[in-house]
C-alpha cells in the first residue's frame, strides 16, 4: 500500500530520536502549583529576597517526528524566596501553540529545528500549511514556543524564544506564574525579536534585534525607557540568511556577531540609523553564541567577553562534541588590530556577571562547566584582570546544574559592595537519587560554598540553553511594512507605473556612465558604500539576462562590473549566488518567497 510509505520515515539520528532526548532528566515534566520547600542544607540568606524563574523546552505531546533538545513548549520553573522561605512552581507559557494543541490533544505545528527526516514528517508539514490555509491555524497569532529565556524590561517580565514575539509573565503574591499575553508593544513590534534583548542600567533603554528568512536579514531596532519602539534599523550588509542568537552593547556600540563558519562581529553605532554607520572586522574560528558582557576601554577598543563553539559543525546532531571556550576580545577601532586569549581550558557556557556591569568594565564572570555537554556538572568564576579561573565548584559525580545566575547582595541601604558581593544560584538534579535542589552559593568564596540547599517537589528538566529573569517583578510596524510590499506587488502590474520605473532605471545607470568616466568607482578613487548600493542592482539586471541592455551598452559601467567582479568579497558574497547552478537557485528563492507572501496575504 501506498499510504504506509508516504508515513513511514527512516531510523532517526540518536541527537533528534525522542526516544532517546526525552529521557532521564531531559524527560517532560507536568506542571507544579506553588508548593512550599523544605530547606536542607544551611539557610536562605534575608538579603536573597525576590522570584528566581528559569525557562525551557518541555514538550507538552510527545512528539509525533524528530525532535530537537532546544524544542518543546516553554516552560517555567520558579521559586519565591522571601524571608527564609521558599515556594516552588512549575508552570507552561500559555503560548497559542501551547494553546492549540492543548485543546487538539496532539501537536499540530510541526518542529523546524531538528528538520524533516521522511516522507511522513513532510507529510505532517503539508497538513499544518493546509491547516493555515483553511484557518484552523491562524500565522498572525504566532508559533513560537517561548521557552528561550526571561527578561525584565519595560516594567514586565517576558518569557521569549527568537521566533516569535515575547509573552508578558506575571508572577503572583502566592508564586504562582500567569501567563499574559503575547505582547507586541502597542502593534509596534515586528513579528520576531531576539530572546536576548539588552537593557542600559542607566538610562532604562532597551536595545534588540531580529532576524529573518529574507531581506533584511538582520534589523536593529531599541525601545525607550518609556517601552516606546523607535525606528528599525535594517542592516542590509548582511546578504544572505544569518543567525545571530545574542549580542552586546558598550556605552557607545551594539555589537553583532555573524556565525557561518567564521565569525565577524560588526559594531554599529547604538543609535545609529543606518547600516552604514558599521563596520566589519573578522575573526576566523569565532563562534559567539553568547555574548557575556562587553565594554570600551580609555584607549580606543572594545572589549568582547563571549563563548567560542569549537567544532560548531557539531552543533546540531553531535552536540556533545561541541567545546565551548571562554574568550577575551580586543578590537582596536583605529588600527583595527585583534587580540585573543583564552581565559580557560574548561568547556564553560551558559555564564553571568554582575547586571549593574552590563556594557561595562567588569573583573568576575561566573560559569557552568559543560564538560559532558548539554550536562553542567559544576561552576567556576573567572577574574578577568588576571585572565584566570580564581573558584570552582563541582556539583558531585551524579549532579548536574544548568545555567548559573549571580544576584548581587542586597544591603537595604546605599552602601556600595563589592562587584562579586552576592551569591550564584542554580537548579541541581541529582541523578542517582533523582531529585532536584535549588542551591545558593557563597560568589566570594574561593571555593564557592554552599550557603542554602533547597529541595524541590520534582524534578526541574535540565536544559541546555536557558535564561533566568534578572529582574523578576513579583506583584504593528511590520504589517505597515507588509502592505508596502503588497503595494509594490500591485504597482508591478500596472504598465503606467512599469514604465516609468524603466524611464528611471535608465536616467539613473546614465548618471552612473557620467560619473564612473571621471573616477574608477562611484564617489572617488576608492571603494565605498555607494558602490556597496550599486553593486547589487548591476548582479540583479545580469541574474536576470538584462546586462546587454542596460550595462555593457554603457562602456564605463561594462568596464566597472567586469573590475567589481574579479574582487574577492564579491565572490565571496555575491557572486557565488549568480552562477552556474546557483543563479536558478536563487532566481527559484525569489519565486518561492513572492509566492509564499502573496498565498499569505489573506491572513
Amino acid at each position: 500500500m501506498l499510504l504506509p510509505f508516504l508515513t513511514k520515515s527512516p531510523p532517526l539520528h540518536p541527537s533528534v530520536d525522542p526516544n532517546f532526548v526525552l529521557t532521564g532528566n531531559f524527560a517532560p515534566v507536568d506542571e507544579t502549583p506553588p508548593t512550599e520547600c523544605l530547606v536542607v542544607e544551611g539557610e536562605l540568606p534575608p538579603s536573597l529576597h525576590g522570584v528566581y524563574i528559569r525557562n525551557g523546552p518541555n514538550p507538552q505531546h510527545q512528539p509525533l517526528g524528530p525532535h530537537h533538545l532546544f524544542e518543546g513548549d516553554g516552560m517555567l520553573h520558579s521559586i519565591l524566596l522571601s524571608q527564609g522561605r521558599a515556594i516552588f512552581c512549575s508552570r507552561y507559557v500559555q503560548t497559542y501553540k501551547h494553546k492549540l494543541e492543548h485543546d487538539a490533544g496532539f501537536p499540530m505545528i510541526p518542529n523546524f529545528l531538528s528538520g524533516f527526516n521522511g516522507l511522513g514528517d513532510v507529510g505532517r508539514g503539508i497538513v499544518a500549511l493546509g491547516r493555515a490555509m483553511t484557518g484552523q491555524i491562524s500565522l498572525t497569532k504566532g508559533f513560537g514556543l517561548a521557552n528561550t529565556s526571561l527578561k525584565f524590561f519595560c516594567n514586565t517580565l517576558f518569557a521569549m524564544v527568537e521566533t516569535d514575539l515575547p509573552y508578558s509573565i506575571r508572577i503572583t503574591e502566592e508564586g504562582d506564574i500567569e501567563t499574559i499575553g503575547r505582547h507586541d508593544f502597542d502593534g509596534k513590534a515586528p513579528v520576531n525579536m531576539t530572546a536576548h534583548p539588552k537593557m542600559d542600567e542607566e538610562t532604562g533603554e532597551v536595545f534588540a534585534f531580529r532576524c529573518f528568512p529574507v531581506v533584511p536579514y538582520l534589523t536593529y531596532f531599541r525601545f525607550d525607557s518609556n517601552g516606546y519602539k523607535e525606528k528599525d534599523v535594517p542592516i542590509f550588509s548582511i546578504n544572505s540568511p544569518t543567525y545571530v542568537h545574542d549580542f552586546g552593547i558598550t556605552e557607545h556600540y551594539a555589537i553583532f556577531p555573524d556565525i557561518v563558519l567564521e565569525m565577524a562581529p560588526m559594531d554599529m553605532i547604538m543609535y545609529a540609523t543606518s547600516d552604514s554607520e558599521m563596520r566589519w572586522f573578522e575573526v576566523p574560528g569565532f563562534n559567539a553564541l553568547h555574548m557575556i558582557n562587553a565594554w570600551e576601554d580609555d584607549q580606543s577598543g572594545i572589549i568582547i567577553v563571549a563563548t567560542n563553539a569549537l567544532k560548531i559543525e557539531n552543533f546540531s546532531h553531535n552536540l556533545d562534541k561541541v567545546h565551548f571556550s571562554l574568550e577575551k576580545l580586543r578590537i582596536d577601532m583605529i588600527t583595527g588590530e585583534i587580540t585573543r586569549s583564552v581565559l580557560s581550558k574548561r568547556s564553560l557556557e551558559l555564564g553571568s556577571t554582575n547586571v549593574s556591569y552590563a556594557g561595562k568594565k567588569n573583573r568576575y564572570v561566573y560559569m557552568a562547566v559543560c564538560e559532558q555537554v548539554p550536562k553542567m556538572s559544576g561552576v567556576v568564576k573567572i577574574d578577568l584582570e588576571l585572565g584566570r579561573e580564581v573558584a570552582f565548584r563541582s556539583y558531585g559525580g551524579s549532579c548536574f546544574g544548568g545555567e548559573v545566575l549571580f544576584v548581587g547582595r542586597d544591603t537595604g541601604n546605599d552602601i556600595e559592595c563589592d562587584e562579586d558581593d552576592g551569591f550564584v544560584v542554580s537548579y541541581v538534579h541529582n541523578e542517582r537519587e533523582n531529585e532536584s535542589r535549588f542551591v545558593v552559593m557563597d560568589a566570594k568564596s574561593p571555593t564557592l560554598d554552599i550557603v542554602a540547599a533547597v529541595k524541590l517537589p520534582g524534578t526541574v528538566p535540565r536544559v541546555a540553553i536557558a535564561r533566568m529573569a534578572e529582574y523578576p517583578d513579583l506583584a504593528s510596524a511590520y504589517h505597515c511594512k507588509l502592505r508596502e510590499e503588497y503595494e509594490t506587488q500591485d504597482n508591478l502590474r500596472n504598465p503606467e507605473v512599469l514604465r516609468r520605473s524603466g524611464e528611471y532605471l535608465v536616467s539613473l545607470l546614465d548618471e552612473v556612465e557620467t560619473k564612473l568616466g571621471e573616477t574608477p568607482f562611484l564617489v572617488g578613487e576608492e571603494f565605498t558604500m555607494g558602490d556597496v548600493f550599486l553593486v547589487p542592482v548591476l548582479a540583479r539586471l545580469e541574474l536576470l539576462n538584462l546586462q546587454d541592455e542596460y550595462i555593457h551598452s554603457r562602456p564605463n559601467i561594462a568596464k566597472y562590473w567586469e573590475m567589481v567582479q574579479q574582487r574577492p568579497s564579491y565572490k565571496k558574497v555575491v557572486g557565488k549566488y549568480f552562477n552556474g547552478w546557483r543563479r536558478y537557485k536563487t532566481l527559484f528563492k525569489t519565486w518561492y518567497c513572492l509566492r509564499v507572501r502573496s498565498m499569505l496575504r489573506r491572513y
